[in-house]
């Protein structure tokens, strides 16, 4: 998104896809980048726009396990100076670091839920005469899901008591590893059952893979880690 500005207020444009909600929103919250800049060290800003206007285009879009998703294009919509927030950047980021932690806290739940899920189908499904839980393999792979669960737990807990950057990255990285794996190994462990679409394996999976990119990948999060640690 990029906001122009002229005497008479702010010009709007641009395209943004994925938004959660975006569809249902009475009102949008966009972050732009200005031209020209207002501050060179802060060079983006927000707007505070009405949705309903004509010309802010919403596209409902199709997705896996997330919440429900618009691409919203705005084509040139003006704005008066009034409706910049005064909101700086680095407060935004802040909420963002907070944003990103409650993502990994649900990452951690669905890590937590699909070790739960595949130890009640462990112990219940028997095969040569006994729960499958009881054999070697499964036994391994059910114990590494429950150290995944702990870690993640863990660092989230790391970053809620202490919310920096720092902390919010790495909770973010290990909770999307692990909620992968998780999820991954409940689909195992159910064996062919695990991927009708009424049992619960996709859904933990779905929802593992729609977290792993909100708020920013693992990807994401190692980047910028490193830039901090540059």
């Amino acid at each position: 998104m990029r906001a122009f500005r002229d005497d008479n207020g702010w010009v709007l444009s641009g395209d943004v896809g994925a938004v959660p909600w975006g569809g249902a929103a009475g009102t949008l919250l966009i972050a732009a980048r200005t031209e020209p800049a207002l501050l060179a060290a802060d060079p983006l800003a927000l707007f505070v726009v009405d949705a309903e206007r004509p010309d802010v285009v919403r596209t409902t879009r199709t997705s896996i396990g997330a919440h429900a998703m618009s691409h919203v294009h705005l084509a040139g919509v003006r704005v008066g100076q009034d409706a910049r927030a005064s909101t700086s950047w680095p407060a935004v980021v802040a909420a963002l670091d907070k944003a990103t932690i409650v993502a990994a806290a649900e990452l951690a739940g669905v890590a937590r839920g699909a070790l739960a899920a595949a130890i009640a189908y462990a112990t219940h499904r028997e095969q040569f005469g006994a729960p499958i839980a009881t054999y070697q393999a499964l036994a391994h792979r059910l114990a590494d899901m429950a150290i995944d669960a702990d870690a993640a737990e863990l660092a989230v807990e790391e970053a809620i008591a202490h919310p920096t950057q720092q902390n919010a990255s790495h909770a973010k990285i290990i909770a999307n590893e692990v909620a992968h794996r998780a999820s991954a190994g409940l689909h195992q462990i159910n064996g062919g059952v695990g991927f009708y679409a009424d049992q619960l394996p996709p859904a933990y999976y779905a929802r593992a893979l729609a977290l792993r990119v909100e708020m920013g990948d693992s990807r994401a999060h190692r980047l910028r880690l490193a830039a901090q640690l540059a």
